[in-house]
Order: C-alpha cells, then sequence, then structure tokens
C-alpha cells in the first residue's frame, strides 16, 4: 500500500510509477528490502521537489506460516490476533526523501484467524468538525474489539461506518484506504 505526498497530477503520475516499477520488481526479486531500496531509487529518479511516498507491504508464506513487512514511513500494519491489534514495527523513512534510507524486515508467525490491517493516514488523521481527529486509538479500539471468527468484510463495513459517523457525507481532504486480509 502507497501513499504520495499532494493531491494533484504530479503525485498521481508517481504513483503510477511505482506501481510499476513495484510489479516488475517482483517479477524478479521476493526480498522485500530489495525491493524497497530499488522502489526508493525510483522514487528519487522521478519526483519533484518535496515529493515522497509511504509504502508498505508484506509478503505470506503459508508454508512457513510466517508474514515479511516492510514499511517506508506508512502507517505501521496492524496484526490482529485473538481480538488483539497490534503494530508490526520496522524501520524505513518515506520513499524519496534521501538516498540513504535503510530499511528493515520484520518476520511473523501467522495463524488461523489472524487479521492484517493497511490503511492509509487519512484515516487516522481525519478531522471532524471541531478538530478532533479520528485517531490510532479508536482504530485500534474497533480492531481490537473483532472476534476472530469474522470475515473482514463485517470489520471492513464497521470501520467505514464509524468513519461516516465521525465525519458524515462531506468532502475529505485526503484519501481514505483500508485493506483488511484475513489468514485462514
Amino acid at each position: 500500500m502507497g501513499d504520495v505526498s499532494g493531491h494533484n497530477m504530479a503525485a498521481g503520475l508517481i504513483m503510477g510509477i511505482v506501481k510499476s516499477a513495484f510489479r516488475t520488481e517482483l517479477r524478479y526479486n521476493d526480498d522485500l528490502v530489495s525491493i524497497a531500496e530499488s522502489l526508493n531509487k525510483t522514487v528519487i529518479d522521478q519526483r519533484s521537489r518535496g515529493m515522497f511516498v509511504s509504502f508498505a507491504c508484506g509478503s505470506i508464506d503459508f508454508e512457513r506460516g510466517e508474514v515479511e513487512c516492510v514499511n517506508a514511513g506508512h502507517p505501521p500494519v496492524l496484526h490482529v490476533r485473538k481480538g488483539k491489534a497490534e503494530e508490526i514495527v520496522t524501520k524505513g523513512a518515506a520513499l524519496g526523501l534521501s538516498k540513504n534510507i535503510r530499511f528493515d524486515m520484520v518476520r511473523r508467525k501467522i495463524s488461523g484467524d489472524d487479521f492484517f490491517v493497511c490503511y492509509s493516514d487519512g484515516i487516522v488523521e481525519l478531522r471532524d468538525r471541531s478538530g478532533e481527529e479520528f485517531g490510532y486509538q479508536r482504530l485500534l479500539g474497533l480492531l481490537n474489539r473483532l472476534d476472530p471468527a469474522n470475515e473482514p468484510r463485517p470489520a471492513y463495513d464497521n470501520i467505514r461506518r464509524n468513519i461516516e459517523q465521525f465525519y458524515p457525507g462531506e468532502q475529505r481532504r485526503d484519501d481514505i484506504t483500508l485493506l483488511i486480509i484475513k489468514i485462514k
């Protein structure tokens, strides 16, 4: 999942370049750190001044029962196991900020009924009319109430409903992206 700074044509073009480069990298490389380093070089070569891309990706190995994650300045991927959500913390600044960024990869064990939640900052930074943020803690609270037997769709619908109640039907300033993956 990625998010480009800015809301203009240049941002859209950079995201298209990053998506294409990511797909190409995946054809020849399965090392997530190496992929992040390559994407960083691509963004530096293509970006406008001050532009950057937050980025998080993961790989699930069902045979080993593990997930690998790399994060480049994106909100942390959340791992929900047995109704408890926790961050998958990795090091790495957003793509395009520096040629010298170092990324690390985190490996976690997975089991049936685990959820992985990826989201954009547009969710946690959403402000209501009084200026209150939806916030990370509110998102965690919703995830911590997940029944492990649930499917991803009800969890997604519940978060979306809470966002709509928090900031009903008006134009938002930032994109809102939410991806929920359940391990079976």
